[in-house]
């Protein structure tokens, strides 16, 4: 089952929901997430997948009829994931600047 738009704190996403065999009669809840495209060259690449989760065997029971529940928090997980990644890159670039921009003394200043 898929729907667009799925509005989260970061912008707007297709969700896609499906049931994806295991094992052994075993199933688990596959959770796609797209991000629609700025310019699509055709209409069947109109999305771009940002996102996949995947429930695993042992809680496929939990997730079955609250299909609302699990597209909120696939969709918090990612944008929870994207903000601690730019945050770290960000922390990354900043830390790489001040590398550069050291005079090379490494003599502490208390002694």
């Amino acid at each position: 089952m898929k729907k667009f738009p799925v509005t989260g704190n970061l912008g707007e996403y297709q969700v896609e929901i499906t049931e994806s065999y295991v094992t052994l009669g075993l199933w688990q809840w596959k959770v796609e997430l797209y991000v629609e495209r700025e310019s699509p060259l055709l209409s069947m690449f109109r999305f771009k997948r940002v996102y996949t989760w995947e429930s695993g065997w042992w809680d496929y029971d939990d997730w079955i009829g609250k299909f609302v529940g699990l597209a909120r928090e696939v969709v918090e997980e990612y944008e929870f994931k994207t903000t601690e990644n730019r945050r770290k890159l960000v922390a990354y670039e900043k830390g790489v600047e001040e590398f550069y921009a050291w005079d090379g003394d490494a003599r502490r200043e208390d002694g």
